[in-house]
């Protein structure tokens, strides 16, 4: 059977029916939360595990990246991207730093960007996460560095330079996308060097270190 045809029966994406409604309400569809139920969309895809398995994933985004989100993983899923987990950030209680510590790529969780009433990018569904544990976001406060999660200190930080390419290809082209820390941003160009000028530890460019 053509290789096409039986991704095709596994990535897809659909409305947010009320069964992944109750998953998430109450979680990272907050109470507050601006962002109707009917702009969001939710993406079941395969990825390759750091060990080169394939496993189930699903995400929750914005209607206006789910095709080309998924184009994106499909390519990286041709291409053995490794990514550990992706899940709902819902299964760690759409907890940020629950979720990142356990190294899961994630999407949609809604917030205000601190101290204001704009929605962040993760807040409209517009941003994910890449094996956060492995590179996290790094900012610095009042000359300490700040790292989140906490546990990816040991970890170095470093990005995977042998599947830079791989990204870039499934990448290039796609507009409105912001894979943070393996990147594109909504411009549509891919970016790997951290653009707060900050660098990741073990002397390895910074990917995107914006908390948003």
């Amino acid at each position: 059977m053509d290789e096409d045809f039986l991704l095709d029966q596994e990535f897809y994406i659909s409305d947010i029916d009320d069964s992944i409604f109750e998953r998430i309400k109450g979680k990272s569809f907050k109470e507050n939360c601006p962002i109707e139920k009917s702009d969001l969309k939710y993406l079941h895809l395969m990825h390759k595990t750091l060990d080169g398995t394939s496993e189930h994933g699903e995400l929750i985004c914005n209607k206006l990246i789910a095709d080309n989100l998924l184009k994106i993983f499909k390519e990286l899923y041709k291409a053995s991207y490794p990514i550990e987990k992706i899940r709902l950030v819902d299964d760690y209680d759409a907890d940020d730093e629950k979720s990142m510590a356990a190294n899961n790529s994630s999407c949609f969780n809604f917030r205000f960007i601190s101290f204001t009433t704009i929605v962040s990018k993760h807040g409209a569904g517009l941003a994910i996460d890449i094996n956060p544990l492995y590179n996290p976001y790094i900012k610095t406060v009042n000359g300490a560095l700040d790292i989140e999660p906490a546990n990816a200190e040991p970890h170095e930080a470093v990005l995977q330079h042998a599947h830079d390419r791989a990204v870039r290809a499934a990448g290039a082209g796609h507009r409105r996308v912001w894979l943070r820390r393996a990147g594109v941003d909504p411009g549509g160009a891919v970016s790997l060097g951290g653009d707060t000028g900050t660098a990741n530890r073990g002397g390895q460019a910074g990917l995107r270190n914006q908390r948003k």
